[in-house]
């Protein structure tokens, strides 16, 4: 099994634009990342740089999205996610980063099923990176059948950026 790292913090506390910076350092990081560009989510490829719109604006047409709370996402672009993850080649990723583990998630949509794919089928040569807002964290960890004794929380200081 892949060596699992968490990433947790309070919603808005800068994950993922840390994440973009580290990334955007390193060759060997892939999956994706959910920045806010220009007042709207995106999904964005870490490798390719490849972003898709995420986060639907209020006069979409309803069957093409998904809702969680007071947010709708595209349902393709979700798709669009799975693929990346599915497809992340393994022999040259040392880095797999999937932001965000959420509520769509543990309600087996948004990034789901290719979360739990990726978490069993990824070689041990590869570091999973999970973004996990703080109050979640251990419904993620009992969802995804994590132990906290096997898992690292990841530290950009300890990752050598």
């Amino acid at each position: 099994m892949a060596k699992i790292y968490i990433l947790s913090g309070a919603v808005h506390s800068g994950k993922t634009t840390r994440l973009l910076n580290w990334a955007n350092q390193r060759k060997d990081v892939y999956g994706v990342l959910a920045p806010i560009i220009e007042e709207r989510r995106f999904l964005l490829n870490i490798h390719t740089k490849e972003s898709r719109l995420l986060e639907a604006p209020p006069k979409a047409l309803e069957e093409k999205l998904v809702h969680i709370g007071k947010y709708s996402f595209f349902k393709a672009t979700f798709r669009w996610g799975r693929q990346v993850l599915e497809q992340t080649p393994a022999q040259k990723a040392a880095w797999l980063v999937i932001d965000e583990i959420g509520p769509l998630e543990l309600a087996g949509l948004g990034l789901e099923p290719a979360v739990h794919a990726v978490l069993k089928n990824m070689p041990d040569s590869v570091n999973v990176m999970l973004v996990v807002r703080e109050k979640l964290l251990n419904t993620v960890l009992e969802y995804y059948g994590l132990k906290m004794d096997s898992i690292n929380m990841f530290d950009f200081d300890e990752s050598g950026q």
